[in-house]
Formats: structure tokens, C-alpha cells, sequence
């Protein structure tokens, strides 16, 4: 093992109780880097908790969190998604009309006026803490390298150009408007490496963006280690292997992440299905969703890493309805415990799964959806799963294993 490195990572959000893809992508990284390669990590980050209004709620200054040094600063204004949504539309709008229209003869003043709305939209999306990037800065000199964690928040947008050759980016990029921001254009060009969680997304990053010339590098993240599988308490309420048939979410409980849609579509499915089943739904819930009551739709709020298992490994299915993805950490988990999964099939990395792994399928409609879960009720797939319930897992453990992940992490700050 290599001693005597020591890194920073930088995200919007970080904490042991964070929930989020690349937040928690961020934490077990940093993690991993302190206890399996033994380097020293300082991450920067905002003291925010909730990520659509940013509001202080961790102290800022410095905190230990499982021997990571995390410096937290305060966001220089809350997040106001009403005057952010309708600058979001005018911005929209302008690039509509003015920008595709002038594509081929943009000037230096389209250029300068292009790049201010873009940093008004960073600054309005937040979290805007300035003070963490001219810390960072100032303390570049200490860091081998700087890991940045999503490519979509003002600190990674605007940090990653001013730290240049000592940058490795972590996109969790998805196929959305924001990826083809000119700001996003110029940070992955100046980042020195690129890391992808997946094969889909490393594609993704080069069709978007021509001759780059960082290192794209798949990468991805580690899934559970043996220790996180048996050990841990959980509450006693919890629905069992043998309870009724549960189909599970597990992930922030938001419109943008399909719950909308998936209870939509399952209490259709429920209605007219002779099968007795329910929903169980796990993560942080967004206001929106604390209206809706349903018998067979059950909210569990946020779950502990044990419980996170348990609930994965009594479900007869696990299902992630999200229109974007750049890997699912949970998806791959549920693989690990033998769980077969449902998925969005007009997402391109949740469809590849399906494409490729004899324990994932994949919906559209309704249809789809209710065949799919009559089929993993049916006796026929209780009988022929095992083989493919094995290779699943065994595939998760040969490519997302920590020993794995490390290694890149490694030879990346070489």
C-alpha cells in the first residue's frame, strides 16, 4: 500500500446520514481511500443537508467522519426554486432562441453573455459557497489530486477549472439539458482525468464531448463488503421473507427519481392483478409524497445499511423507475444478494443491465410492467432463477469489488 498521498474530494453535499448517488458514491470513496490505500482525504463541502434548499444545518469549519477530514462552508444564500424555476425557463428560452440560431456565427459578445447566464443559473441552482473555492485553492499544493463528485453543482463547475492538472472528474453524468452547457464543455476539457461509472456513461462523455484530451477511465464504485451484509441492528417492524410479496425502491423519494410515475403505474398494475402485493418505499421522502396513502403502499423513510439488506434480500424484486442513471449503486447491490430487479427501459444504463444480466428486466408501460411482475411471482421463475441469480452476483463481486476500485484510484494519482 501506498503511504504519504493525500487527496481532497469535492461535493456538494457529505455526511454519514446524506442520502444521494453521488454523495454517497463521494463518502464510500473517500472512505476506502483512508482505510484500503491509507492516504489522507480532506473533503470540501457545503453545510448544507437538504439539497433543494440548501439551508445550513451541519456546523460550518471542520468535522471528523470515520477518520476523513470533512471542511464544510456556508452556502451564501438558500436555494428559492421558484425564482430558480423561472429563471430556468428564461434561460431555456434564450438558449433556444438566440443560441441555436447564432450557432455558427457566435461572437465574443454571445460568448461573455452566454458564459454570465450560465453562472447565474450555477449560482441560483446552488449551493454558491465561494469561500470553499478560494480555500481550495489555496490549499491545492498539499493534494496529489482533487477528486470532483458530479459534474452539475456550482462548486465542481466552477472549483475544477481553477485546480487544472491536479483535477479528476467523477461526472455521474447523464444525458440531460445541463451536459451541454458551455461551462460543463470547458470543465471537462480542463479536467486531467475523467472517471465513468459505467460503459454507457464513458460513451455518453465522449459523443458529447469531442477530443478531449483528459483520460476517460471506467471506474465505477465498490459494492458491499462481507462485514455490511451480517453485521447491524434493524428495526423490528420490518417485512420478512415471509410477509406478503413486496416489490422495494430504495433511494431519495422524489419526482426526478420516477416514485411518481412507479406508484403510478404499480397500484394500476395492483388493481388488476390477483396477486397480493405491496410497495415498500425507502429513503428520504419529498414533501410531495407525504400525501399519498395507500394501503398497499408502505413508506419506511430512511433505513441503516442493515436494514438497507434486509429489505433488499426479503423483496421478492427491487425496482428502480428512474429516467436517469449513471450506474444505480443500488441496483448492483441487489444483484450482490441475489434479488432480481425491474427497471426503467427507456433508461440506457438501467436497459444495458437488463440487456446483459439474466436477473434484471426491464418496463416501458403498464404491460411490461405487469408481465414482468407476474413472471417474477410465477413458479416458472422461482424455479429457474438460481443459475442466473448466481451469475449476477458473482459478476458484481469480479467488477465492483473495492480491491478493484482502488486500484484505479491508484494508478490515478500516480
Amino acid at each position: 500500500m501506498r503511504e504519504g498521498v493525500k487527496v481532497a474530494i469535492v461535493v456538494q453535499r457529505y455526511g454519514d446520514k446524506v442520502i444521494g448517488g453521488a454523495e454517497s458514491h463521494a463518502r464510500n470513496i473517500a472512505e476506502h481511500l483512508v482505510h484500503d490505500l491509507r492516504w489522507e482525504c480532506d473533503v470540501y463541502t457545503s453545510t448544507a443537508f437538504d439539497y433543494q434548499s440548501w439551508k445550513p444545518h451541519y456546523p460550518q469549519g471542520e468535522e471528523w467522519i470515520n477518520n476523513v477530514r470533512v471542511r464544510r462552508f456556508d452556502v451564501k444564500f438558500e436555494r428559492n426554486r421558484i425564482i430558480f424555476g423561472i429563471y430556468n425557463r428564461l434561460f431555456n428560452r434564450f438558449l433556444k432562441i438566440w443560441g441555436r440560431s447564432n450557432k455558427k456565427k457566435a461572437n465574443s459578445f454571445f460568448n461573455y453573455l452566454q458564459y454570465h447566464i450560465e453562472k447565474l443559473w450555477f449560482i441560483l441552482q446552488g449551493p454558491y459557497c465561494p469561500r470553499m473555492l478560494k480555500d481550495l485553492v489555496e490549499n491545492s499544493k498539499e493534494y496529489q489530486k482533487v477528486f470532483f463528485f458530479t459534474y452539475l453543482y456550482y462548486p465542481v463547475v466552477f472549483g475544477l477549472p481553477l485546480i487544472g492538472r491536479k483535477s479528476v472528474l467523477v461526472p455521474t453524468a447523464h444525458d440531460e439539458d445541463p451536459l451541454y452547457f458551455s461551462q460543463i464543455k470547458r470543465m471537462f476539457h480542463r479536467s486531467d482525468t475523467i472517471l465513468a461509472n459505467c460503459l454507457e456513461e464513458k460513451k455518453l462523455i465522449e459523443k458529447v464531448f469531442k477530443k478531449l484530451r483528459s483520460n476517460v477511465l471506467l471506474a465505477g464504485v465498490g459494492v458491499f463488503s462481507e462485514n455490511e451484509i451480517v453485521s447491524g441492528k434493524t428495526r423490528k417492524n420490518l417485512p420478512s421473507k415471509k410477509s406478503i410479496p413486496y416489490l422495494l425502491f430504495l433511494g431519495r423519494v422524489c419526482a426526478g427519481k420516477g416514485v411518481r410515475d412507479l406508484i403510478d403505474v404499480f397500484l394500476k398494475n395492483a388493481a388488476s392483478c390477483l396477486c397480493e402485493m405491496e410497495l415498500h418505499i425507502a429513503g428520504p421522502i419529498d414533501p410531495e409524497f407525504q400525501q399519498v396513502k395507500h394501503s398497499k403502499v408502505i413508506f419506511l423513510g430512511v433505513v441503516n445499511k442493515a436494514e438497507k439488506v434486509s429489505l433488499i434480500k426479503n423483496a421478492f424484486a427491487l425496482v428502480n423507475p428512474s429516467p436517469r442513471e449513471s450506474l444505480s449503486l443500488v441496483v448492483l447491490e441487489a444483484l450482490w444478494l441475489k434479488t432480481p430487479i425491474l427497471v426503467n427501459g427507456e433508461n440506457p444504463v438501467l436497459a444495458h443491465y437488463a440487456q446483459t444480466r439474466g436477473s434484471v428486466f426491464e418496463y416501458r408501460d403498464l404491460a411490461e410492467f405487469a408481465e414482468k411482475i407476474n413472471y417474477l411471482l410465477s413458479q416458472e421463475w422461482l424455479h429457474s432463477s438460481k443459475k442466473a441469480l448466481k451469475s449476477s452476483s458473482q459478476w458484481v463481486q469480479d467488477e465492483y469489488s473495492w480491491h478493484r476500485v482502488m486500484s484505479i484510484y491508484r494508478s490515478v494519482a500516480r
